[in-house]
């Protein structure tokens, strides 16, 4: 299966198959690029490859960043048979403080994307510093919050996306009945939440560290810049999946 995946910064998943990113340098990420795999340096809004070329585009954490997410939604479907799309929930982008670069926060009602501009979100810097010290201090906290993405990460899977902006009812909707499905859940669910989360982050370290060991033989594929400016060194193989648009 070839699986593209945009915005793919400093932590792609481990079964991508070729990654796209705007940026080499690290800009509104937590690291270097990595560039373990093939990898094209272009817009998620102008992606240089053939119509359904791929079986799966997957953005993670990247569509919230979009400067026109109608758009960066659209290319993903233009070059992919079907789409992932993962971002942070509505009620996340509440709890939590401002992250540089978010401009939407995003969820999925009745089979669409919605988007709402990040300026819609009501939020406390306090109340977020105060989240965010126990998420990263408190061992339950994070892992409550990694066990639950079906409350802290907007998650849509499918074909043909349509992307909306949302009304403003739908955005307190969105926030309201994440915050009851979490405060009204059961300790003993929680605890087993938490559980979850912890055999999901083994392991993906475990695959990450696969990974790393291959890459550290030595190997490391081309950065390819955008269409109309690929250096000779460019690999034919990779070459082959760029139109020429």
């Amino acid at each position: 299966m070839r699986i593209l995946e945009v915005g793919s910064g400093h932590n792609p998943h481990p079964r991508s198959s070729v990654l796209v990113d705007k940026y080499i340098e690290p800009f509104e990420r937590e690291g270097p690029l990595r560039v373990d795999r093939p990898i094209v340096i272009a817009e998620a809004e102008r992606l240089p490859f053939r119509d359904k070329l791929f079986d799966v585009a997957i953005a993670r954490q990247v569509l919230e960043h979009a400067e026109d997410p109608f758009l960066f939604v659209a290319e993903m479907s233009r070059v992919a048979t079907s789409c992932r799309v993962e971002t942070p929930s509505p009620l996340m982008e509440t709890m939590f403080r401002v992250r540089a670069g978010h401009r939407w926060t995003v969820d999925q009602i009745a089979g669409e994307i919605v988007v709402w501009p990040i300026s819609q979100v009501a939020k406390s810097h306090y109340i977020g510093h105060l989240i965010e010290t126990l998420y990263e201090r408190n061992a339950f906290v994070y892992l409550l919050v990694r066990g639950r993405p079906d409350i802290f990460l907007t998650i849509y899977e499918g074909v043909e996306p349509s992307v909306r902006l949302g009304t403003e009812s739908e955005l307190r909707e969105s926030i309201e009945s994440r915050m009851e499905a979490l405060t009204g859940s059961p300790r003993a669910k929680q605890l087993a939440w938490a559980a979850t989360a912890v055999r999901g982050i083994l392991r993906s370290k475990w695959e990450e560290s696969r990974l790393a060991r291959w890459a550290a033989g030595g190997f490391q594929w081309p950065v390819l810049p955008a269409e109309g400016s690929m250096k000779a060194t460019t690999t034919s193989s990779l070459r082959a999946l760029i139109s020429a648009r």
